[in-house]
């Protein structure tokens, strides 16, 4: 799995300070959209998120991160600080502008001047953001107070009320080297068709280390200390599997702690827009821990996906430490008898540290992208209706007093896949049988890729004439020979006992 050749060509502005000088509200600011958490608590930041940016027909991306701070001590927050001090070094070699973010409101402090020490040897790289400038006097003091650091450009600029952020970008660019990819910006993060996937879980299961391994590189934090992933840090990935490229958009979110635990407004923000990822991606990768899986709070996050009607991974991380006493077709059984809700999701038992098993969730990503591309010709879909029916008939549900019948169904989209069956009575069908339709239907048309099936029921007090069986096998003709050539010319894929 490989970043995307065309993200790599894209020029690299990183954004980068000491904690609570707004960078995040100055990286929102020139991204146009709300993505990175801003909140007067210092530190929020952790981990480099990205976005692109298009300027006077120029393209680059921009990367936010985490606040520089600067502690002796061996404590986890003096270890997290050292991490996201090494994530911030990355950057500094990787970004062709750095835009060092101030706060022009305090001045100069101590910590700007030790930034100032490890900027200084690029200094021919750097702009100075004087932020929160946000009147004509503000500004003239700017100057004056970060001059002396010996930076050839300071500008002012207030990300609240949008001030000097042109002049800043003119700079920005002016300083950055053409290159191909910005010439074509349809080859930026924002291309159609790059599935969205979300990487949810409970804190400290190891969604970022999962992230890290498959991405080949640090790109997000990763530490002991739970709680560390705050935004939502997107990571454009090509997933390439059996010959085939996949462009994805990997969407690492925030832990999700029990409501109880929230004791921030920063981590109730967390936590809300880890749920609207989930709701806004197009597969979600659901991590537990091996160790100690499917908790009450786990089974929260899959009641969420399965409420968005997401189509699923289940990732049982640290699998290495458990697979001596439990063999991996067993460890998916106890996930079935433990989330019975999600039993039709693939689980996949692995293990970040060594990278056992991974090379699985590229594969069953492309068997997702396959299904959600994959519609039923009506024909084909009511002569498997027909036979299903006459195998297993529905049961008369008590109370009702009809007996149930299907006139006709229609797949009427995917994503997740839905079919609306015309019926003579909606009361009529039990909660059981239509659940055994939902299995029936998955096992035959959608087996690999855990798609949630949905079905819409409309009642008719009789067999419609103009939805008569015989006028669903013409309208599904033609789909269902151009649908049985592709069954034919799909490729069978090699499974292990580890993966279903």
């Amino acid at each position: 799995m490989t970043t995307n050749e065309h993200d790599r060509q894209l020029p690299l502005v990183g954004l980068v300070g000491r904690p609570n000088t707004g960078k995040s509200s100055l990286f929102n600011r020139i991204a146009g959209k709300r993505i990175s958490i801003v909140h007067g608590e210092p530190g929020v930041t952790r981990d480099r998120v990205t976005a692109p940016v298009h300027h006077d027909g120029r393209q680059c991306l921009l990367v936010d991160t985490g606040g520089l701070a600067f502690a002796s001590d061996q404590s986890d927050e003096a270890v997290l600080h050292q991490t996201i001090r090494e994530q911030i070094n990355a950057v500094i070699q990787e970004a062709g502008v750095l835009i060092w973010v101030v706060d022009a409101q305090e001045g100069a402090t101590p910590l700007d001047k030790e930034m100032a020490e490890l900027l200084y040897p690029y200094s021919e790289r750097v702009v100075i953001a004087a932020n929160k400038c946000d009147n004509a006097e503000l500004e003239n003091h700017a100057y004056g107070d970060f001059a002396v650091f010996g930076f050839s450009e300071v500008i002012p600029v207030s990300s609240s009320h949008s001030r000097g952020i042109d002049d800043l970008l003119d700079e920005t660019f002016a300083r950055l080297p053409r290159r191909a990819a910005e010439e074509h910006p349809e080859a930026g993060l924002s291309v159609p068709g790059r599935l969205r996937l979300a990487v949810a879980g409970r804190p400290n299961v190891g969604k970022s280390a999962v992230i890290n391994t498959l991405f080949g590189d640090d790109r997000v934090v990763v530490s002991d200390m739970p709680g560390t992933t705050r935004d939502a840090v997107e990571l454009p990935l090509d997933i390439e599997c059996e010959d085939e490229t996949v462009p994805v958009t990997l969407v690492d979110t925030s832990g999700f702690r029990a409501r109880k635990k929230l004791d921030t407004p920063v981590e109730h923000f967390s936590v809300r827009r880890a749920e609207r990822s989930i709701e806004n991606c197009d597969v979600a990768l659901l991590v537990l821990d091996a160790m100690s899986p499917a908790t009450a709070q786990d089974r929260r996050i899959a009641h969420i996906i399965q409420k968005h009607k997401k189509p699923c991974i289940i990732v049982g991380n640290k699998w290495d430490l458990i697979e001596d006493r439990m063999p991996g077709e067993e460890f998916c059984q106890l996930i079935d008898a433990l989330l019975p809700f999600m039993a039709h999701c693939p689980v996949l038992p692995v293990s970040a540290l060594t990278g056992e098993n991974l090379e699985g969730i590229p594969e069953v990503v492309l068997d997702i992208r396959e299904e959600l591309n994959t519609t039923i010709p009506t024909g084909v879909l009511n002569r498997f209706l027909s036979d299903l029916v006459q195998t297993t008939p529905p049961g008369v549900h008590k109370g009702i007093g009809v007996a149930p019948k299907i006139y006709y169904a229609t797949m009427v989209q995917n994503a997740p896949p839905t079919f609306k069956f015309f019926v003579n009575k909606k009361e009529a069908f039990s909660k059981n049988y239509l659940q055994f339709l939902r299995n029936q239907l998955r096992a035959a048309f959608f087996p690999y890729g855990g798609l949630p099936i949905e079905l819409v029921l409309v009642g008719h007090h009789r067999a419609p004439t103009e939805l008569s069986g015989s006028r669903a096998a013409v309208a599904g003709a033609e789909g269902e020979a151009s649908f049985e050539k592709g069954k034919r010319a799909k490729k069978k894929r090699k499974r292990s006992g580890k993966s279903r």
